[in-house]
């Protein structure tokens, strides 16, 4: 899933902009308010974002179950999974560095 980009990441994560509003959220670098629509933060906060919005079971197709299912504390949103073509596109822009556009050339 190649060329994904921060304005598409940042369309799938507006819809948890307002209630993680004033949130605050604790790391090993220290504690940080969660804003979803800022890049730097996403970027800080990745493993946090990705684990919570993860964290609904997977049936073997890969869709998350119908009825959800929780597999961690927290997981986001609170009502149930976002799309889990959605999670994937997150995940992916994780591991593919999390690039604001495509590279200049």
């Amino acid at each position: 899933m190649p060329n994904i980009f921060w304005p598409e990441i940042k369309t799938i994560l507006d819809p948890g902009l307002r209630c993680m509003k004033n949130v605050a959220v604790s790391t090993t670098e220290g504690v940080f308010e969660v804003d979803l629509g800022d890049l730097t933060t996403v970027r800080r906060l990745h493993a946090v974002i990705a684990a919570a919005i993860n964290a609904w079971e997977r049936d073997d197709t890969g869709q998350f179950k119908d009825p959800p299912v929780r597999t961690k504390d927290h997981p986001m949103p609170p009502g149930g999974p976002l799309p889990a073509e959605n999670v994937d596109k997150f995940l992916a822009w994780v591991k593919d560095g999390m690039p604001e556009g495509p590279a200049m050339v």
